[in-house]
Order: structure tokens, then C-alpha cells, then sequence
């Protein structure tokens, strides 16, 4: 479905039940200190849109936070119009992905797997990647014959905007910092994305297929950290707006000019908004680079992409997925505005999916 820019969104009601006139089984939205957390449910009057259930989650490193705790009780509020039995907020963590697939996992499947035609709708836009990524596998374990939708508001902006339109190259990590835009900067830990833990041949090289976004530091970090033999650099056709491809672009070279440095680079297309093109152009990919090469597969750019990561890595124990915890985010200035909503359905899985106990 192509995107609807956000206002029009909300002159037409906003956002209305998978079946017209029949309440959802379950929705769910991660609140966290973008304004744009609430553009989904800031639509519910109690009317357009409604749900037996509701999960709203957060974590707990940032539930505190100005930003976050307003964006907590717009949504709380809005949420309990759709949905009477909303209890409040699940909290989860940032830093430690046990305790925020454990606390995912309670609040979406409680009581284990379902076999009924679940109606799902997930507002994807702000949840962390690794949060998303385990909310899809518990949906998938736990709703394996479920309707799932996703619904995804990109930006206005993402901010501060570069210094010029045409801003000098980046050459190294710490430049990022000072004299460009950041989203996040510093590095944590790295870690797989549980369940998609991959089944490493000690006999094969590595290989790491990338997807990025702005973060030149946070991609760097990735490819020092695993020092993969080769390393596979998407490159996107489009973006969620033309801004954001140009950006994209810029980052993209910065980091392959520092990989090539390191590491054998190629690049490959994909789509930033077409996420069964994207699926297919990854899956592709990995059959042909997993005959020779440990597969570690991740994703730092929107959203969508992730969706097709999922999806390309769903059911392939080839493959692992890895996930980057930064230093630290731009709590104060990530993004602005609300620019436009993306609607996907999620294709049914390729085959029943286990869950990670």
C-alpha cells in the first residue's frame, strides 16, 4: 500500500481495525522519547479503532525520561479509549535482551501458543530494532495463523539536519560526531538477535551483509567487532523520502571508504521501501554467500528494512542476526514532525516457528 502522508492520515480518522466495524485481537506500540511515538494512537477516539487487547512496552532506561513519560501517557490515555482492559505500560530493558524478550514474551503470548485466526496490529515506529525484531518472532510463534499488520510513521526530519546541503566527506569515526548530524554514537556491546542465533561452521570465513543508515560510528563498530572476512554494503535505490536517500548516500560512502580499509567490500541494491523486493534481494544474497561464508546479517536503517531482514532471515538457520547497543542516543533532537504512514501486511511464515525458551 503506498504511504499516506500523516495529516491526510488523520483527516480520514486515522487508523481503523483490520476488519471494518470488528475490533483487533491485539494491538501493540513501543513508546519511547520521539514525539512521533503517539502519531499512531493520538488518531483513537474510541470509535474508528478498537482491540481486545493492548500492549504497550518500554524500556526501562528510558521510561524515565521528560520526553518519554509524556509520550507514555498520550498513548496510555488514547490506548484505553481502543481498549478498556489496557493495565499499563510493560517494561522491558535496553541494555539486557533477556530481560526485554522475557518481558515481550509474557506480555504478548501469556499464555502460550494460539492456534485462532489472531487479528494483529503492530505500530512498529519506535521500538528499538532488537525490541522489533523479538516482538515479530513471539508474534510468529505465538499467532501462527494471525493477520498481522504493521504500521510505520517516518519523520518529518531526522535532526540536526547535515551543516550544508552538500556537507565535506567524512573520513573518520570521531568527525561524525563533531562536525555532522548523529543519531546515536559510542558502542556498547553486540550481540545476536535472539533466535536468529546462526549455526557458525569453524571451517568458513565470516561474512557480514549490512544494511545501514546515518550511523557511519555504529556501523564501523559492527565490522571491527566481528572483522569479517567480506563484507556486503547495501546500497538503497530509494528512501522514505528523497532527503533520506541523499543522506543515506553520503553515510553510505563515508563507510564504505572506511571498510574498504579493513575489510573486501561489495556493494548490492536494495529498496528502502519495497520490503518483498528488499526480502528477496536478501534471501538471494545469503544463499550465495552462505555456501562459502559464515552469514551474519543487520540492519541500521528504517524500520521497513528491518522488516524484509526479518523476514530474509526467518526459518534460516544459516543465519545470524546482529544487533548493535550504542553508546548512548540523541534523546533530545533524534527526529521531529510526522511525516508519512506505511501500511504491510505480514506475509504468513515460511514455516512454523520455535521460540527460544
Amino acid at each position: 500500500m503506498p504511504p499516506i502522508p500523516y495529516n491526510d492520515f488523520v483527516s480520514a480518522g486515522g487508523l481503523a481495525s483490520i476488519a471494518p466495524g470488528e475490533a483487533d485481537d491485539l494491538f501493540i506500540v513501543g513508546a519511547s522519547f520521539e514525539p512521533r511515538s503517539s502519531a499512531i494512537t493520538n488518531t483513537f477516539d474510541g470509535r474508528s479503532y478498537q482491540t481486545t487487547n493492548a500492549v504497550l512496552y518500554v524500556n526501562e532506561e528510558f521510561k524515565d525520561l521528560p520526553q518519554t513519560i509524556a509520550q507514555l501517557k498520550l498513548i496510555a490515555d488514547k490506548l484505553r479509549l481502543a481498549c478498556p482492559s489496557f493495565q499499563g505500560p510493560t517494561v522491558g530493558s535496553w541494555e539486557n535482551s533477556l530481560t526485554q524478550f522475557s518481558s515481550l514474551k509474557s506480555a504478548l503470548a501469556p499464555g502460550g501458543p494460539s492456534p485462532e485466526p489472531h487479528r494483529i496490529t503492530v505500530d512498529i515506529t519506535t521500538f528499538t530494532r532488537e525490541a522489533l525484531l523479538s516482538v515479530l518472532a513471539i508474534i510468529r510463534w505465538g499467532y501462527p495463523n494471525a493477520s498481522t499488520r504493521l504500521v510505520y510513521v517516518s519523520p518529518q526530519d531526522y535532526t540536526p539536519p547535515p551543516p550544508s546541503p552538500n556537507p565535506p566527506p567524512i573520513t573518520s569515526d570521531s568527525e561524525q560526531k563533531t562536525t555532522h548530524e548523529w543519531l546515536s554514537r559510542g558502542f556498547r556491546k553486540m550481540r545476536n538477535a535472539i533466535g536468529f542465533a546462526g549455526i557458525q561452521d569453524p571451517q568458513k570465513p565470516s561474512a557480514l551483509i549490512m544494511l545501514m543508515g546515518f550511523e557511519v560510528d555504529r556501523a564501523i563498530s559492527i565490522v571491527d567487532n566481528l572483522e569479517p572476512s567480506d563484507v556486503y554494503l547495501g546500497k538503497a535505490v530509494d528512501g522514505t523520502h528523497a532527503s533520506f536517500l541523499q543522506r543515506n548516500t553520503t553515510h553510505r560512502a563515508a563507510a564504505f571508504s572506511l571498510i574498504k580499509s579493513r575489510q573486501r567490500v561489495t556493494e548490492f541494491n536494495y529498496s528502502a521501501q519495497d520490503i518483498a523486493c528488499t526480502t528477496t534481494t536478501l534471501r538471494s544474497l545469503i544463499q550465495e554467500v552462505s555456501v562459502t561464508h559464515n552469514v551474519f546479517l543487520t540492519s541500521l536503517t528504517t524500520k521497513p528494512v528491518l522488516i524484509a531482514t526479518f523476514l530474509a532471515a526467518e526459518g534460516n538457520k544459516d543465519v545470524q542476526i546482529t544487533c548493535s547497543v550504542p553508546g548512548e542516543y540523541n534523546i533530545d533532537n533524534y527526529s521531529n514532525g510526522m511525516r508519512e504512514v506505511f501500511t504491510y501486511n505480514l506475509p504468513p511464515p515460511i514455516q512454523a516457528q520455535p521460540l527460544p525458551q
